[in-house]
Order: structure tokens, then C-alpha cells, then sequence
């Protein structure tokens, strides 16, 4: 006997009937329920209204929410900017919603989606920004907003809150 077989052969025998069920198949357990908390994990918050707060940004080129009018603190060619914001959620398609961020200077269409743990979601404005979202709650909103073109960066933070609140 080669020396692999013999080592087989030692194993199967000193491991017993188990090693070889492998080769067997085994009936697969029962499927357990789900817990609890599962079940509500389909539940979508309801974005629909509308939703308004103040946008803390660094801001380089010519946004639209930016203009170069609005005050600013200059910082290394960049501006510090605190633009109102206020975004209305004219309609929800389960995680589907559209809308449009406004502010003082510019008003765009926007469109986005909740992620599947039903607390994250990100929407894209017409002009091009990126809107990362977690839900702190039914009625409030910690968001970060980016957007990059040729000649425009934007970095800003805010936290929305629901204008009217729902229970």
C-alpha cells in the first residue's frame, strides 16, 4: 500500500463511521422561523413633505446653492459657507421618492432611493450632487452632500428635519 492510502485508510479507521459521512447526504435541518424583528424590517418610512434645515458647506467654483454672493468665510481660496436648504418629497414608490432641494439661490429636481435597511438612502439632484443620508428618525435627516464638475466642488453637512411631523 502507498503511503497516502495507508494514511486514508488510518484515518477513516481510527476517525470512525462520521469521516466518511461526507460522502453521504445528510438530511438538511428544518428551516427556523425568522425572528421578530425581521418582520418589520419591510416597513418604509414614509419621506413624502416637506423637510428644511441649514447646510454647512466648503465650497470651491460657482455652485448653484452657492452663489459667490452669499457670505462666506474665505479659507485657503475655498468658502465657508450656511445655506437653508429645504427639500420637499413630492412622491414615494416603496423606496423610490422624488422631489427637489431648494434654497435662496436655486431650485433642482431631485430623485433617490432607501437602502434596503430601511435607515440609509441617497438621492442625486439634477445638476450632478450626491445626497448620502441616515434616517435618525421619522422626522430627522443627517445628510452629507457632495458634488464634483469641472470647475465646482462641494462638501456640506446637515441634519433635516420634517416640517410637519408625523406621529
Amino acid at each position: 500500500m502507498r503511503p497516502a492510502t495507508l494514511c486514508l485508510v488510518a484515518i477513516l479507521s481510527v476517525a470512525g463511521p462520521a469521516a466518511g459521512a461526507f460522502a453521504q447526504a445528510s438530511p438538511a435541518p428544518a428551516p427556523s422561523s425568522p425572528p421578530a424583528a425581521a418582520a418589520t424590517a419591510d416597513k418604509v418610512v414614509d419621506l413624502t413633505g416637506s423637510w428644511s434645515g441649514t447646510s454647512k458647506s466648503i465650497v470651491s467654483g460657482m455652485p448653484a446653492h452657492h452663489p459667490v454672493t452669499m457670505p462666506a468665510v474665505i479659507v485657503d481660496g475655498h468658502r465657508l459657507t450656511e445655506v437653508s436648504v429645504k427639500v420637499r418629497i413630492d412622491g414615494q414608490e416603496d423606496r423610490r421618492f422624488w422631489g427637489s432641494i431648494a434654497s435662496a439661490a436655486a431650485v433642482e429636481k431631485l430623485i433617490g432611493v432607501i437602502a434596503p435597511d430601511g435607515k440609509h438612502l441617497r438621492m442625486v439632484a439634477q445638476g450632478g450632487g450626491i445626497v448620502e443620508g441616515t434616517l435618525l428618525d421619522d422626522n430627522r435627516i443627517e445628510l452629507v452632500y457632495t458634488e464634483s464638475r469641472p470647475g465646482v466642488s462641494v462638501a456640506g453637512t446637515n441634519v433635516l428635519t420634517r416640517e410637519t411631523a408625523k406621529k
